[in-house]
């Protein structure tokens, strides 16, 4: 049985998103975008890892590398990246989603998309399902 793969183990390898910034610093408006791309792979339970790091300490293997435009040139010359955004932090999270359904149009991302939650209507302290009638 040692060719077998164990019933747990994943069936591909995630995705490894990095969100990089320049060294030293880091705007307060990457950091928002950053964690909206963080919140979008974790409610659509896609499986993919959004890291930020800061350009100058980019791990060996990513996926995708996204920028603000003052680091363009560098994350062109950056190898071994199958894709790049380049976008400013007021227009990252429309690029973001347009690269996340490209991404699942090519099938290079899988997620289980949960239903919406159940809404429950309450009126005092009970929910309107659970209140019990008066009888006369």
């Amino acid at each position: 049985m040692s060719g077998s793969r164990p019933v747990d183990a994943p069936k591909s390898e995630s995705l490894l998103i990095v969100c990089a910034y320049p060294e030293g610093m880091l705007a307060g408006s990457w950091f928002r975008a950053y964690l909206r791309m963080k919140r979008t792979m974790r409610r659509g339970a896609y499986d993919a890892r959004v890291e930020l790091v800061p350009i100058t300490e980019l791990p060996p293997r990513l996926d995708v590398l996204v920028v603000p435009p003052s680091l363009a040139s560098t994350a062109n010359a950056t190898s071994g990246v199958q894709d790049r955004l380049v976008a400013a932090p007021e227009h990252v999270a429309q690029a973001f989603e347009r690269l996340v359904e490209r991404l699942v149009r090519d099938g290079r991302l899988h997620g289980a998309h949960a239903p919406n939650p159940t809404v429950a209507v309450h009126r005092g302290f009970r929910a309107v399902a659970e209140r019990g009638r008066l009888t006369d």
